[in-house]
């Protein structure tokens, strides 16, 4: 919805590395249209270096690379993105 005015998403995938093929089949069937990230090693190194211990983890990143929010979802992802990119 936002993404020709800047907005983008980006998937981590922490499975396990040989787990290549299921993930691909999995953004395939959910028609996932942004970019995952799936390490064929177990050296993830956006994970830590953001904290994530677990997921899902949602993390809103300015396009300054600081972090805006950690957690958000559904109404109040949406919500905050609004007031990001009014009057869409």
């Amino acid at each position: 919805r936002h993404h020709e005015r800047g907005f983008d998403v980006v998937g981590v995938v922490l499975d396990e590395p040989t787990e290549g093929a299921l993930v691909r089949n999995c953004v395939a069937e959910h028609r996932m249209p942004w970019r995952q990230v799936h390490y064929t090693t177990m050296r993830n190194p956006i994970a830590p270096a953001y904290g994530v211990r677990g997921v899902p983890y949602t993390m809103l990143v300015g396009p300054d690379g600081k972090v805006i929010r950690v957690g958000l979802r559904g109404a109040e992802l949406r919500a905050r993105l609004e007031r990001i990119f009014p009057g869409r």
